[in-house]
């Protein structure tokens, strides 16, 4: 099989949920064709960092399809090593600031909120077009983490802040 068809059958797994499965596939078209393709590896993070958080019920109860918080870590680690390689291979400023917006929102999720207001700085510095107000927004909420932290990226007016003491969306 030819690393076009290997990464096609991995974008068919991912995109159907089975992000685990996905995971052999595009290793393969990466092994084949390493340094072509941005696109590619960047595919592979998210299908690792989909794998590392999807779920699947067993015996009435959710648990992890990865086996271990070890192996959720790895896919972790070589997702973000992925990114990287990624990166260095990106050629647009607007395909590079995407790029490192979707590495912010990992962070976050990871709990590496300083580390995601870095990469958002990084990404506005890639392509400065609607990035400077979600870096100036994100930084706010490290500030006052009792507002609430909507995940970094975009926009940050699409972000409704609710108002704690009340329940509402504020005025």
């Amino acid at each position: 099989m030819d690393p076009f068809q290997a990464y096609d059958t991995a974008v068919a797994l991912a995109r159907s949920g089975q992000d685990l499965a996905s995971v052999p596939w595009f290793r393969r078209a990466l092994a084949d064709a390493p340094d072509q393709y941005w696109e590619a590896h960047h595919d592979y993070a998210t299908a690792l960092y989909n794998a590392a958080f999807r779920v699947r019920r067993r015996h009435g109860l959710e648990v992890p399809e990865t086996r271990s918080a070890w192996e959720r870590a790895a896919c972790m680690r070589t997702g973000l090593e992925e990114f990287a390689a990624s990166e260095s291979l990106c050629r647009e400023p607007a395909d590079l600031a995407a790029l490192r917006d979707r590495r912010a929102r990992v962070l976050h999720v990871w709990g590496l909120r300083w580390d995601a207001l870095a990469e958002l700085r990084r990404a506005r510095l890639a392509d400065p077009s609607d990035r400077a107000m979600a870096v100036d927004q994100y930084l706010e909420l490290l500030h006052h983490p009792e507002r609430g932290a909507p995940p970094p990226g975009g926009t940050a007016s699409r972000h409704a802040r609710r108002d704690p003491a009340i329940g509402k969306d504020p005025p």
